[in-house]
């Protein structure tokens, strides 16, 4: 990938070189036409010529350096693939699937939680009940390893308000599925994540 940007920024150089001499072409070979109004203005105008061309060079090259300035810096995020962190543990995608009595169960909580140290992921369920889990960034997926599996999934019953008036009102919320379900004391729920085991099920009984 390096030597291909190094290539192009060569490429994207020598672009550059033979727009400006182009403009430079053009626009002196405009300004030579009205040169030689007369003998006697001939020195006013050559300088006049002088100062016009240094000008139309200047803003060209300042113009062509920017627009390589900002196609560089495009190329240089083309493809959208993440870029490692140093010192950050490689990730691979997950996607975890939760049902209840084998209906999928959307908006609920996710949390894998390292058996022996490590980092944790954590995902919510779309309308299908599929999460895609993240640990640093969104939807990066899981480090590989052994984890102990929670799932919950609470509605808001009480409280909440946003209003800024109104008497604060302690908040109250409804399980939607067994508690046990919640911790990994007893969830009973395990995933072993490698480079290809990335998708798991969880069909949820009472």
């Amino acid at each position: 990938m390096a030597g291909w940007r190094t290539s192009s920024s060569g490429l994207l150089q020598q672009a550059g070189i033979a727009f400006l001499n182009l403009l430079q072409e053009k626009h002196c070979g405009e300004l030579y036409g009205h040169a030689y109004l007369s003998e006697g203005a001939e020195a006013q105008e050559n300088g006049m010529l002088l100062t016009t061309r240094a000008g139309v060079w200047s803003l060209g090259k300042t113009l062509v350096v920017g627009f390589i300035f900002v196609l560089l810096i495009s190329l240089g995020g083309c493809g959208g693939a993440k870029r490692s962190v140093p010192g950050r543990p490689k990730t691979v995608p997950v996607k975890v699937t939760v049902k209840y009595k084998g209906q999928p169960v959307a908006e609920a909580n996710v949390q894998l939680l390292p058996a022996s140290g490590g980092h944790a992921a954590t995902g919510l369920t779309d309308a299908q009940g599929v999460a895609r889990l993240t640990t640093f960034e969104k939807n990066d997926g899981v480090v590989p390893g052994s984890y102990r599996v929670t799932i919950r999934k609470s509605v808001l019953v009480q409280g909440g308000s946003t209003d800024p008036d109104a008497p604060p009102v302690p908040a109250k919320y409804r399980e939607e599925l067994p508690a046990k379900y919640a911790s990994p004391e007893t969830s009973g729920l395990t995933a072993e994540v490698t480079e290809s085991t990335t998708e798991f099920t969880f069909d949820l009984p009472d």
